[in-house]
């Protein structure tokens, strides 16, 4: 992605990714000189926290988003393991919630009713 920004950059002829071309630098974009604001929610914070944040206090760098994507690639399934719940648990738990609302609007439908 930050290949293509660099090439769409050189295309249009904007100065500051002309200059860089000229010069040692990577041949692509950082996101954070994309966007002004990268937000998220949930996951989507973290992804946008590792772009926009410096990774190197000394050149300023953030992580590009390949880096990213290889981040969650390997530690992925480390960092977002499933839990899961005992199923025949699982169908007491809704057997019974079922049973509780079914006698709660038992109990309010004859309240309601037979004091009309």
């Amino acid at each position: 992605m930050e290949s293509y920004a660099f090439q769409y950059g050189l295309e249009k002829n904007y100065s500051d990714i002309v200059k860089r071309n000229k010069t040692n630098a990577p041949k692509r974009i950082q996101m954070k000189e994309l966007f002004n604001l990268i937000t998220g929610t949930a996951t989507q914070s973290v992804l946008a926290a590792t772009l926009a944040v410096p990774s190197d206090n000394k050149t300023n760098n953030s992580y590009y988003a390949q880096n990213v994507i290889d981040f969650f690639n390997d530690y992925g399934p480390q960092i977002f393991r499933s839990t899961s719940i005992n199923k025949g648990l699982l169908w007491i738990i809704v057997l019974l919630n079922t049973y509780l609302a079914g006698f709660l609007g038992f109990l309010l439908g004859s309240y309601w009713f037979a004091n009309s």
